[in-house]
């Protein structure tokens, strides 16, 4: 996975993560909260290239976690969601 991107970062609302694989694949997309509870998943299926926005306005305001899952390897980052 390179070229991974989250932003904006602090968020009020929404979070938008961009990302490139090496090779054409499905991807899972897990957002977790501070304590390690998923809040948000998506499964994307055969991209190279991807953009994923999540709404997170019924979120509270705090710290969270995104992993990219593209079969064996990931990507993983945290981001903040400030109201």
């Amino acid at each position: 996975i390179s070229n991974t991107t989250v932003y904006p970062n602090p968020t009020e609302n929404a979070i938008n993560i961009s990302f490139t694989l090496a090779k054409q694949g499905d991807v899972n997309i897990s957002i977790t909260n501070a304590v390690g509870q998923v809040v948000r998943t998506k499964q994307i299926g055969k991209v190279v290239k991807g953009n994923v926005i999540f709404n997170l306005s019924d979120l509270p305001a705090g710290t969270y976690y995104y992993k990219l899952h593209p079969g064996a390897e990931y990507s993983s980052g945290d981001f903040e969601i400030a109201h």
